[in-house]
């Protein structure tokens, strides 16, 4: 039997072509592999799909025993209804305590998953939707002023409104029905629809006032209940220069009295292909169009919750929860209407939709012990939608009731192609994570290796294996992509025959080689657990010509490590007109400067860079970065170091 690097097999032209030089991907079986001690994926946490499981009435239930026995993903998320639910004759403005506790179970769906689903391991999202509340709670307001013909219904007082919310959860505990896992406050409060303070200068007060009474009501009453807020829409804090940033969003990562247990978004981003003519996503990440979140910005932004709460919060690290994502499709490279009629939709156009969600789920697969949940925006069927909502797993033919008259949509493929990804974490790289994204998980004999193309063109991309005493006994792969044309393939499992250092990926193309060992992995080095360490610092303004210096504190003694990078997190809108003068650590050792020529000219530039830094230039305990730019203006976001420990 010969090792993996060995086998060398003829080409197919649908699987491998010889371009430029190949990106490594390389696959270490040879020592586990953890990040922040988390080995082991969780797919509850990154394969979910929009609506409760059990929310489906009966005639549907195969929708639910589709998705999950047949594809591996969960419905997860769902909204919370009470509007009908009366007013207290003794406390105005609140629920009255008896409908919840003597007049039977209000929700059925936490139920119906427990009996269709009894041995089946997840959790569920409950949110509350803004206009299913009573009137009786809130008020029509507009800019903070009422005003019933233009105003949202607001609620007013944030006891009644944790109230309600506590009586809704008892009353599943009254009637032997499990209760969700996550509660989200609100559902989007950055439309002025959905939450009518926003618009009124006080607004992420109000807010952030509502959210820590609700979670100080529940976690008394309820303390395994997880709170999220603020379930902003459409993230993007550097917009207008970071106006707003910790107001609006770090104070729901943290602040006093913090009650808020997961720091909640909705990932969206406009379809770069429709909005600015960009075949794919890695020119798209670079255009003046701020609205691209899914892979480099998405990245700093994550880097700079996490260094805000880490320096805040003596090194703690915030949870999240993303209950809503993917990649919204336009009718015109103007950007409006979207298209939300599914008898418009091509192939082309769920593939748009999909593929950025699969950029989010190996951008986030970097934070395993942070991620409570990612749930993208894919429902079973329409249902409280419009017959020809396209964001649906199943179609509908008018009229129709059985499972005949339902059609499985273009989305059914990108289930598939995640369906199987399972197992213990391994040791992947990309030799350039800003063209291609990998990951690679085991259990006993069977490996995953995922790879997406996320650059402007075909790439080449070479599988390489540190197999350690391990051998292969067969490969096989199966990928998901959409050629110039717009023509959507999906490949399923075939048999590898061609060679695996020499394969090459379309635009957005994910890519998975299975690889099946003799016998199970065994791992002869020593386990790798990879460890971030943030600075006392982020959100450092740049001024011209002038050191901006970071500590960062790392164990004492400094443990042995495989590798070790810095990660700055730069921001200038307009982009970097040239690269860093230096940067250091410890004031002495001089490190390689980033290219940051693909920045020039770009609105509201914005992205993580990594640094290798070797382990001779670090101490045990106390560090410190230096960096200086010739030009002043934009951020140092934010600043840490990444440690591969063995011991």
């Amino acid at each position: 039997m010969k090792m993996l690097s060995c086998i060398l097999f003829s080409l197919l032209a649908t699987d491998s072509l010889t371009t430029a030089e190949p990106i490594q991907v390389k696959t270490d079986f040879s020592r586990s592999y953890s990040i922040m001690g988390e080995q082991h994926l969780d797919r509850t946490a990154f394969f979910n799909l929009h609506g409760n499981l059990g929310a489906e009435p009966g005639t549907h239930t195969w929708m639910e025993e589709t998705v999950v026995n047949d594809y591996n993903w969960i419905p997860s998320r769902g909204f919370l209804g009470t509007d009908s639910a009366p007013e207290s004759t003794n406390n105005p403005g609140f629920t009255d305590p008896a409908y919840w506790t003597s007049q039977g179970l209000k929700n059925w769906r936490f139920k119906n998953a427990d009996t269709r689903f009894p041995n089946l391991d997840h959790s569920q999202i409950w949110c509350n939707k803004p206009e299913r509340f009573p009137e009786y709670m809130g008020e029509y307001l507009y800019y903070g002023e009422v005003d019933v013909t233009n105003g949202a219904l607001t609620p007013t007082d944030d006891d009644a409104y944790a109230d309600i919310a506590m009586h809704t959860i008892s009353n599943l505990v009254c009637y032997n029905s499990s209760v969700p896992d996550y509660f989200e406050f609100m559902n989007e409060p950055s439309t002025a629809e959905n939450w009518g303070y926003h618009w009124n200068t006080n607004a992420y007060d109000y807010l952030l006032l509502f959210c820590n009474t609700m979670g100080s009501v529940l976690h008394d009453i309820f303390p395994a209940i997880k709170v999220c807020a603020p379930t902003y829409a459409w993230p993007y804090m550097e917009v207008n220069n970071f106006d707003k940033w910790e107001t609006k969003y770090a104070k729901f990562a943290y602040s006093g009295n913090n009650q808020i247990d997961c720091y909640t978004q909705h990932l969206y981003e406009r379809d770069y292909s429709s909005r600015n003519g960009s075949a794919n996503q890695y020119a798209a990440q670079y255009e003046t169009d701020n609205k691209i979140l899914s892979q480099g910005k998405l990245r700093a932004h994550l880097d700079l919750m996490d260094n805000y709460r880490y320096k805040n919060d003596s090194g703690a690290l915030p949870k999240y929860l993303f209950s809503e994502a993917g990649g919204l499709i336009y009718t015109n490279t103007a950007g409006y209407p979207r298209k939300n009629d599914i008898t418009l939709w091509s192939s082309a156009d769920f593939y748009n939709a999909s593929k950025v969600m699969s950029t989010m789920i190996l951008t986030l697969m970097e934070r395993p012990d942070r991620l409570e949940k990612f749930v993208p925006f894919i429902n079973l069927r329409a249902d409280n939608w419009t017959d020809d909502y396209p964001w649906v797993v199943f179609q509908e033919t008018p009229g129709g009731t059985n499972e005949s008259d339902y059609t499985a949509t273009e989305f059914i493929n990108f289930l598939d192609v995640w369906s199987d990804i399972e197992g213990d974490s391994l040791l992947c790289t990309s030799d350039d994570q800003d063209k291609v994204l990998s990951k690679a998980f085991v259990t006993n004999d069977t490996a995953y290796i995922i790879a997406q193309n996320i650059f402007s063109n075909n790439i080449t991309v070479s599988f390489t294996n540190a197999l350690g005493d391990n051998t292969v006994s067969s490969m096989k792969r199966k990928r998901y992509r959409m050629n110039s044309t717009g023509t959507v393939s999906f490949y399923d499992w075939a048999t590898v025959t061609f060679d695996i250092s020499n394969v090459m990926l379309y635009p957005d193309e994910l890519f998975v080689l299975r690889v099946d060992l003799d016998n199970n992995i065994d791992y002869t080095e020593s386990h790798i657990d990879e460890n971030v360490y943030y600075a006392n610092k982020y959100m450092e303004y740049i001024s011209s010509n002038t050191e901006e210096r970071f500590g960062i504190n790392l164990p004492n003694p400094l443990p042995s490590t495989e590798y070790i990078y810095l990660d700055l997190g730069l921001f200038r809108d307009d982009g970097f007109s040239a690269d860093p003068v230096y940067v250091r650590v410890n004031d002495t050792s001089n490190l390689a400067t980033p290219d940051l020529s693909a920045s020039i000219g770009i609105t509201d530039y914005w992205k993580t860079t990594r640094i290798a830094v070797p382990s001779s230039t670090l101490n045990g305990g106390y560090n410190t970065v230096q960096v200086k730019f010739a030009a002043g203006g934009g951020y140092i976001t934010s600043c840490k170091l990444t440690l591969g420990e063995t011991d």
